[in-house]
């Protein structure tokens, strides 16, 4: 049948009529046979050589074909053990998709489910993280950027994490990058979203390249500052004063190491570059419990010495 159907679609000439044919019909029928008989990548080319033949094609290829083409794809996808060459047709017949129909939540979403199930499921596994933040990238691409909830944030997280220990350091430099473009395309992703995810995120960098990426963590953080931050309207955000961050920032050498540690009575520590504390002992000549988790401070009625100590931290990094 794809060989009727390939001789069919070469031999139309520049005189054809492509408006006297009921597309939405045929293709509809076509997508489902070769859905039914697994041959994903034999409708890819018939998609595909029928664009070239009759380009003008592409304003009436319907929805409901363009996810059956993309899921007969993912069906191929499955029995590879490699499937670089054919996640690019993936792309290609994503895009067009997006773009035809990606205005709308509905059709966003139907395209979406194969598209990213695609990204998920193809081989070799270590390249998730890398397919499926193309997959993000071609729908903000296409001006429809999908809005994200903190458990799918999470997962591109994860998926970067897990590809850390299989990249060069050239390639993680090159994931970083494309990890920061990901954030920008997509405002629906909530800053404190990213605070969290930096631990998980520079520890893993540090656990496998060690020292040796500090270029790569330094220019992260000067981008989250210098840009990305200012762009989302964020004002006093400041990386080096997180007690969890601050320790691997040290490290990567973005920042110098802090002078010394506050030690709350709750036994939190925090930098001594830390704001907060600063402005309460100025403000006050009470007794205070300083508290970093509870979010707030404390007063008590004026004791004889404060609850806020401070250990050097030559201290703290031997301990």
């Amino acid at each position: 049948m794809h060989a009727i159907a390939m001789n069919i679609v070469n031999n139309i000439g520049p005189s054809f009529d492509f408006l006297s044919i009921q597309w939405t019909p045929l293709l509809s029928k076509l997508s489902r046979v070769y859905m039914r008989q697994y041959e994903g990548e034999s409708l890819a080319i018939l998609h595909f050589k029928l664009l070239e033949m009759v380009p003008a094609l592409e304003t009436k290829m319907p929805l409901a074909y363009l996810v059956r083409v993309l899921g007969s794809l993912v069906d191929v996808c499955a029995e590879r053990e490699d499937t670089r060459s054919l996640w690019r047709t993936i792309i290609d017949v994503a895009s067009l998709a997006v773009r035809l129909h990606g205005n709308s939540q509905g059709g966003l979403q139907s395209i979406w489910k194969p598209f990213f199930k695609a990204a998920v499921t193809s081989k070799p596994t270590y390249l998730n993280y890398e397919r499926v933040l193309e997959a993000y990238h071609v729908c903000a691409f296409q001006g429809n950027p999908l809005t994200l909830d903190r458990a799918a944030f999470s997962q591109v997280v994860r998926f970067l994490v897990g590809s850390i220990n299989h990249l060069s350091l050239e390639e993680t430099s090159a994931s970083m990058r494309n990890f920061y473009c990901f954030l920008k395309e997509h405002p629906s992703v909530n800053f404190l979203w990213v605070l969290d995810s930096l631990l998980s995120l520079l520890s893993e960098i540090w656990k496998i390249h060690g020292e040796i990426a500090s270029v790569i963590v330094q220019e992260f953080i000067k981008a989250l500052q210098d840009d990305y931050f200012p762009s989302m309207r964020l004002s006093g955000v400041q990386l080096c004063d997180n007690p969890q961050i601050r320790p691997l920032l040290e490290k990567f050498c973005v920042v110098n190491k802090t002078e010394f540690w506050w030690e709350c009575g709750c036994g939190t520590q925090i930098p001594a570059s830390a704001k907060k504390v600063f402005n309460v002992l100025a403000k006050t000549q009470c007794g205070l419990d300083l508290c970093y988790m509870w979010g707030g401070v404390q007063r008590y009625r004026c004791r004889k010495e404060l609850y806020v100590r401070f250990r050097k931290s030559t201290t703290t990094q031997s301990s």
